[in-house]
């Protein structure tokens, strides 16, 4: 079992608070401003600060309505980015709900939406963190499963395109709201030296469109079935 320092346990939960407060900037954006997220934002960028995980300022709750939404151009979904054939984006997919499962969670019915979403991507990083710090606090022989499938899913999951989703980001909205955006690009990238991944280079390719009348099920490719991984819930 890993042995982990109190140092050890406020870092991940400062790095298990800076996913949640990115995760609440992407659907933020997608509001076009809600000041609920953004004052939880604010908090959040506060409260990593404190266990040494840098999000920049904490002025969220100054940022103007106008100060920008999602981008047309960049849809929040990661099948939407580098995958070879669009009729691999529904395997995609089924992986991520797998892992969703395989942990016993779901997307809430407030935010109902793909699985692949960036903002439910990240919310997830920041469970797995939580349990994974909390599991490590209580010596649970579990924590250690926790903190693979943490490695395992940012790898599959988020490396190959969520940092070069928020630089894109940055480039896109006005200041200071793009702050934040290179902030969550940085911390991203520090996470894909962590977990040995490696962050791609920007910009993003996009997955090819399918060509007209075609859909995803006419592949005939089944999803992956991930039900029996053997992590706890």
């Amino acid at each position: 079992m890993r042995a982990t320092s109190r140092k050890g346990e406020a870092d991940l939960e400062g790095r298990s608070i800076a996913y949640r407060a990115c995760s609440r900037f992407v659907l933020d954006l997608e509001a076009r401003g809600d000041p609920n997220l953004r004052t939880d934002i604010g908090r959040d960028v506060e409260t990593a600060s404190s266990h040494g995980v840098d999000l920049g300022s904490s002025g969220a709750a100054t940022w103007r309505e106008d100060d920008g939404g999602l981008p047309a151009e960049l849809p929040p979904y990661e099948a939407e980015y580098g995958v070879a054939h669009v009729f691999l984006k529904s395997q995609v997919m089924a992986d991520v709900a797998g892992f969703y499962r395989a942990f016993g969670v779901t997307v809430a019915d407030a935010h109902r939406d793909r699985p692949d979403h960036l903002a439910t991507e990240l919310e997830f990083m920041h469970f797995l963190a939580l349990k994974t710090a909390m599991g490590e606090r209580a010596a649970h022989p579990l924590a250690e499963l926790c903190r693979s499938a943490m490695q395992k899913f940012f790898a599959e999951h988020l490396a190959a395109w969520a940092p070069a989703y928020f630089a894109s980001l940055a480039r896109t909205l006005p200041p200071p709201v793009s702050d934040f955006a290179v902030a969550a690009e940085r911390f991203l990238i520090a996470e894909a030296a962590r977990f040995g991944s490696e962050a791609p280079p920007s910009p993003l390719q996009r997955t090819p469109s399918p060509p007209p009348g075609a859909t995803d099920q006419e592949c005939g490719l089944p999803g992956p079935d991930l039900r029996d991984r053997p992590w706890p819930a």
